[in-house]
């Protein structure tokens, strides 16, 4: 079984980012790999999707339940829970927090445990893989943040010259 966390501060704000995530039907235009997506059931509570991923060394589809945990005021974290359901992994469960910070700009922290199944020597020769692919993951997914988003100011902007 592996595990990949990623936590970093990001320049937008808490639901902006929340958004970009639940935004699967555009998953094929932020993330290469991802060649298309079907929304199966999409309430306020689950979302049920099915992903087909194209890489260089593997072509696979899986299914996932996705679900939201959001706290009672704007200042408190969302949370974004991933279950696979159905493709290659025995196991894969993913987790998007984004926690607000008072400067406006937005905590980010990303993680995921799989076990691909099987004995360990697949794990082993997966786990490279899966841990460049989810660095993939994320650096896409700051890209279009960036090319999307507008960021947050921490400060005030400077008076225009005499």
């Amino acid at each position: 079984m592996g595990k990949i966390v990623f936590d970093k501060t990001l320049p937008y704000k808490a639901q902006e980012l929340f958004n970009l995530v639940m935004n699967i039907e555009n998953y094929p235009s932020m993330f290469p790999f991802i060649d298309r997506v079907r929304v199966r059931q999409n309430d306020t509570d689950k979302t049920r999707t099915t992903i087909w991923v194209t890489t260089l060394i593997m072509n696979f589809d899986y299914d996932c339940d996705i679900d939201v945990t959001k706290g009672k005021t704007a200042q408190d974290p969302v949370t974004i829970n991933i279950r696979a359901t159905r493709g290659p992994f025995k196991s894969m469960d993913a987790k998007w927090v984004f926690a607000p910070q008072p400067d406006g700009a937005t905590k980010v922290h990303y993680e995921m445990s799989y076990d691909i199944g099987g004995f360990g020597l697949r794990n082993m020769i997966a786990g490279p893989f899966i841990k460049d692919q989810v660095s993939s993951t994320i650096a896409a997914f700051e890209r279009f943040a960036h090319k999307t988003l507008q960021p947050v100011t921490t400060h005030s902007p400077r008076p225009a010259p005499p």
